[in-house]
């Protein structure tokens, strides 16, 4: 080869092969920190697949329990711009319920405690009613008051609430200290019980309650109310009925409240939503309908308003039950699912506390068993989770959905329990 290789110094070869090696380090340098290569099923250098979305499924497992998960499907559509990073959406999730059980509560409508183990409930009908105070662990442990009912905690479970009636229509709300027992404050309620069962404290204990028609705040320090809304007429100030029952349910920062007006000789039902900080009211839907007990709730990281629909105003159009998302911000909406059989109405919505699952319940017109479903925000198919019952309230932090053998009665729907062991419940892990 003409004795190049003899030229060389005698390191020379050793400074080649550091040469190389450099060069090679180099190059795989440049190829980490620079851009990133086009995909290799599309042409274009800055694309990729689109966000997934979610199919929830079900599968079977022994003793009774079932699992919920979501299972991750890639939308064909693309986009040109870097692929985002992964969300705690697309995180499947996992639920387990056990088999029902039974629990000793015997009485209806439990409030459960901040700390997910005591509760309030009541028991008897009509004007002769008690109010318990009671425990997971322990069962009913003292009566609070006679002619009660309608508890509710205050967020940091010091203080409850409570409505009381008799003959005369004289209602009040009591407020309790739970270290004491000491009555705290009494504050005059409505005259109409259906009225004044609308009440419930604010993320910074105080307490937001309906009278006479209009939305109040009422501050346990100072004894002070202040007027937030007028409620008389609906958000289009086109009222469909005048026998109106309101209920609401604040978000929890406070700074929204989702309101429910049922016009019960119109068969007719309105939700909307208040903005505290502007002052301005929304309606999100004219077609709840007179049926579904408890359709809508806030998640409890205040990014999502749920809500079920039953009824159609629209002239042939056939009644459908549907379970809408709301975003808090914007208020858009869109359907999670559909349940076409006119009997059949969703109830008791209720977030899990990731705030990414929604349980309900879908019950019949005539008293009949109810099936309870979850679905993942993400859509997919509502998923049955177990049959018989009615009501659903969560303890325990979401570790515990309390049921009952009972049936939906009345106009606005309430509990209606006879006997001491209605109530069951399920084990819920995710």
């Amino acid at each position: 080869r003409s004795g190049d290789g003899e030229g060389l110094a005698p390191g020379g070869s050793a400074m080649m092969k550091r040469s190389l090696i450099f060069l090679i380090l180099a190059g795989l340098l440049i190829t980490a920190c620079g851009p990133e290569a086009a995909p290799s099923n599309s042409g274009a250098s800055n694309e990729h697949t689109a966000a997934p979305t979610g199919r929830v499924s079900l599968d079977q497992l022994n003793e009774g329990t079932a699992i919920v998960e979501t299972e991750i499907v890639p939308e064909s559509s693309t986009i040109h711009q870097p692929p985002p990073p992964t969300t705690a959406a697309a995180v499947p999730l996992e639920i387990r319920v056990s088999v029902p059980y039974s629990l000793d509560i015997p009485c209806h409508s439990p409030e459960f405690a901040p700390d997910g183990d005591r509760y309030l409930c009541w028991r008897g009908s009509g004007l002769d009613t008690e109010l318990w105070f009671g425990s997971l662990a322990n069962g009913l442990d003292r009566l609070v008051a006679n002619n009660a009912g309608y508890p509710a905690w205050s967020p940091d479970g010091h203080t409850i609430a409570y409505l009381t009636w008799d003959e005369k229509s004289n209602n009040s709300y009591n407020f309790v200290s739970t270290q004491t027992g000491e009555l705290i404050h009494t504050e005059q309620a409505s005259g109409s019980v259906d009225e004044a069962r609308s009440f419930e404290f604010t993320p910074d204990g105080r307490l937001a309650f309906v009278q006479a028609g209009t939305l109040y705040i009422l501050d346990l320090e100072t004894q002070e109310r202040v007027a937030l809304l007028d409620l008389a007429a609906d958000v289009d100030q086109q009222s469909p009925g005048t026998s109106t029952s309101i209920e609401i349910d604040l978000s929890p920062d406070g700074d929204r409240v989702a309101l429910l007006r049922r016009y019960v000789d119109a068969g007719v039902s309105t939700l909307s939503v208040f903005d505290v900080i502007t002052g301005k009211e929304s309606l999100l839907s004219d077609a709840i309908g007179p049926q579904p007990a408890q359709p809508f709730a806030w998640s409890p990281d205040g990014k999502w308003l749920a809500f079920s629909t039953f009824a159609s105003r629209v002239t042939g159009e056939r009644e459908t039950a549907d379970l809408w998302l709301v975003d808090a911000k914007n208020l858009d909406q869109k359907k999670l699912c559909s349940h076409e059989e006119p009997t059949w109405s969703y109830n008791f919505v209720t977030w899990l506390p990731d705030s990414q699952v929604i349980l309900f319940t879908a019950n019949a017109r005539h008293h009949e068993a109810g099936k309870y479903f979850t679905i993942s925000t993400l859509g997919g198919e509502p998923q049955l989770l177990f049959e018989g019952g009615q009501g659903l309230r969560l303890a325990r932090q979401g570790q515990m959905l309390v049921f009952y053998d009972a049936y939906i009665s009345s106009m606005p729907p309430q509990f209606d329990v006879t006997g001491d062991s209605g109530s069951r419940g399920v084990t819920i892990s995710f």
